[in-house]
């Protein structure tokens, strides 16, 4: 009997190493489409990515904490079915997903190991998002809209986990994660409307301004309303004085930014110096400066948080104007470590001296849309002191990725950018942290007179 044992124990190692605890270790999704069928890992994929293959794989395990990634791009083919190993410990599984709204940042607590329906966990988790919401503004009463919402997520979900069939339960969890989406959103723009009149409103000059540009802002923001000037690398600062002035003369406030995230890596460490140096002796009228712009994204080279640091400290040694610092939002579709909570916690001199911090958003390469509550709360939590806008935003525009929509996905530069805009303005607003925006870049191109942007925009800084 004893080579029997001895080959049986050979069997059960090799098992063992290929299958046997991995296989206890995995969570296996269950994916399907609003019609009940079950998505093979290519269609998955496909929907993840929005048809943008690689481009669009932006999965990734998350500290629930802290929404720092720790691992990237976990999921993998298992019997057909996105899987992943479960981490041993607490975790957010992020990755863009739509609803009928458009692509959100989708975080689902990872559960045991086992076979799951995704539907059901994304119902779940967006269901419990707008409830969290809801518990935030206590004695508001929702919206019609937005309480019709709440009733469908609220039904479906139960229906779905009541329900017999694997398939008819995703169809159900469909209907309550569309509807919970829906109403997260349309509650945060109906809680920020109500603080609209105490928040900042601009817009972004990416040109030297003329007179009627100035008056076209100040038509839509009203008296006091802000203008941020991208200064051009090729441009003599002082062909900026005379805009700065005819913007103060109209009741505009002036934001300036030297150096623009793209031309950053440009500059070695003595010609970022020499730069702010000469543009605060230049300008000294401004009455905001941007330190630094969409600060950790993976373009701007080398020593980005210490350059940063050291323009804040200027600005405030040398004049009486605040100084800002950009965030870009991405979480999985760059570099782990350039993901916003990442760097942030690797490089929290970069913002500690800051008056106010900004987030550029661009939906279009970095989904967020469901997820709005949460990550602001937590952009809160790493930096409580100074206030936060959105500092910068755009969709539409013919240089961006269009990999994720929202809004309207056949109609980019018209309503779905109205969307868009109406979310964002609206939304910062629904705290007490948050400062205003949107900072529109290509304002004077997408948001002429009677344009629908400018329509949207008007409204959302209505009080």
């Amino acid at each position: 009997m004893r080579p029997v044992v001895v080959v049986l124990g050979i069997i059960l190692l090799v098992v063992t190493a290929c299958g046997g605890p991995r296989s206890r270790s995995l969570v296996v999704l269950h994916v399907y489409d609003r019609s009940g069928k079950l998505l093979t890992w290519d269609e998955f994929r496909a929907v993840q990515s929005n048809g943008a293959g690689e481009d669009g794989e932006n999965d990734a395990l998350l500290d629930p904490a802290d929404l720092v990634i720790f691992q990237p791009w976990p999921l993998f083919a298992r019997d057909g079915s996105p899987a992943l190993e479960h981490p041993g410990r607490p975790a957010l599984l992020a990755l863009a997903w739509p609803s009928v709204d458009g692509y959100s940042q989708l975080l689902l607590s990872v559960p045991p190991p086992g076979t799951y329906s995704f539907n059901l966990l994304a119902a779940e988790a967006a269901v419990a998002a707008l409830h969290r919401l809801l518990d935030s503004h206590p004695g508001v009463t929702s919206s019609p809209e937005a309480a019709d919402r709440i009733g469908i997520a609220t039904t479906a979900l139960d229906g779905a986990r009541g329900a017999a069939d694997e398939a008819d339960a995703a169809v159900k969890a469909n209907q309550a994660y569309d509807a919970a989406v829906g109403a997260s959103v349309l509650l945060l723009q109906q809680y920020g409307q109500e603080r609209a009149g105490q928040l900042r409103r601009g817009v972004t000059l990416d040109r030297i301004p003329r007179r009627a540009d100035l008056q076209h802002v100040v038509a839509l923001t009203g008296q006091g309303g802000w203008v941020r000037l991208v200064l051009d690398q090729d441009t003599p600062f002082t062909s900026y004085a005379g805009p700065i002035g005819t913007a103060h003369e109209l009741g505009l406030r002036v934001l300036l930014e030297p150096v623009d995230s793209s031309a950053m890596g440009d500059l070695d460490e003595a010609g970022w110096r020499r730069r702010w140096q000469s543009a605060v002796r230049a300008l000294p009228e401004a009455d905001e400066w941007e330190t630094g712009n969409e600060v950790n994204g993976d373009w701007l080279g080398s020593h980005v948080a210490d350059r940063v640091a050291w323009a804040t400290r200027y600005v405030h040694e040398h004049t009486d104007a605040t100084a800002l610092v950009t965030l870009y939002w991405q979480l999985g579709e760059g570099r782990p470590e350039n993901a916003l909570f990442n760097w942030l916690a690797a490089h929290p001199e970069a913002a500690a001296e800051a008056d106010t911090v900004g987030l550029s958003l661009y939906p279009e390469e970095h989904p967020l849309g469901g997820a709005t509550d949460e990550v602001l709360r937590q952009l809160n939590h790493v930096l409580p002191d100074p206030p936060v806008i959105i500092s910068e935003l755009g969709y539409g525009a013919e240089d961006l990725d269009r990999i994720w929509w929202w809004g309207v996905r056949s109609d980019p530069e018209g309503l779905g950018r109205a969307s868009v805009a109406g979310l964002y303005t609206r939304a910062i607003g629904a705290y007490d942290f948050g400062g205003g925006g949107p900072f529109w870049w290509y304002f004077l191109h997408d948001a002429p007179a009677g344009s629908p942007l400018a329509g949207v925009l008007r409204e959302s800084w209505a009080g």
